[in-house]
């Protein structure tokens, strides 16, 4: 039988979104769970095997004979060749082997790759780039990410963090950056402590708000100042 239909997963802060594709790009279903975080990372890799299981149950699928590969996007430095994910800074996983772990869950191939990467590929070939020679993918989530497509290839640099704008400097001496030194350094080239951070400016906002004003509707003063951050990042401006 003819293995037509693929699954893509979006590993979330927030959320764990799965998504049935068929072979012309489409999503034919899609379910979500809460992530949970924070939990061990065998815990949530049996979550996203249950997740896909059930996604695939639930459109009369067989995992084996009808899912060509499983896909899933993750925050974090990733090497898409095999699979390792070397820090989450949303997750705090270090050294994760996500390939290696969900194929040992997963009667099928698996491929990883960044969050942000992936949403950018899915935009360039079935979304709003389609058609596109390359194009750049800003992502607005638990995190600020971006993904970089350029003549049809995903762009990674040399450290599998090309593409992270949501470490542009906003703010002289601002607030300090969650990831390691070592693996800023991989990404500003200076591995010591980094702070101002368009992602890190961001981030307050929204856990300001969540302490003060949980399950309230999101002020307009809080918005307003994400998206000065936001357009001072991506606009290359910075304050200070």
């Amino acid at each position: 039988m003819k293995k037509t239909y693929r699954i893509g997963v979006d590993l979330g802060g927030t959320n764990i979104a799965t998504g049935l594709v068929d072979e012309n790009n489409k999503v034919v279903d899609k379910i979500s769970c809460k992530t949970g975080l924070p939990r061990p990372a065998h815990d949530l890799e049996q979550a996203i095997a249950q997740q896909c299981r059930s996604l695939a149950q639930k459109n009369n699928l067989s995992l084996e004979q009808n899912i060509e590969w499983v896909g899933i996007g993750t925050p974090g430095s990733v090497d898409s060749s095999t699979g390792y994910v070397e820090f989450n800074a949303n997750f705090g996983y270090h050294q994760w082997e996500l390939k290696k772990d969900m194929e040992a869950l997963l009667p099928c191939p698996v491929f990883i790759e960044n969050d942000a990467n992936a949403a950018a590929y899915g935009e360039y070939i079935a979304g709003g780039a389609k058609g596109a020679k390359s194009a750049v993918v800003i992502t607005l989530g638990t995190g600020i990410g971006s993904g970089i497509i350029i003549e049809g290839k995903i762009f990674s640099g040399y450290n599998y963090a090309g593409a992270e704008l949501g470490h542009t400097v906003i703010v002289k001496g601002g607030r300090p950056c969650m990831w390691p030194p070592r693996l800023l350094g991989k990404i500003c080239q200076r591995p010591r402590p980094q702070r101002g951070h368009l992602q890190s400016h961001a981030a307050e906002q929204r856990q300001h708000y969540v302490e003060l004003c949980g399950g309230r509707p999101f002020p307009r003063e809080c918005k307003n100042r994400v998206r000065r951050h936001a357009r001072r990042g991506y606009s290359g401006k910075r304050s200070g």
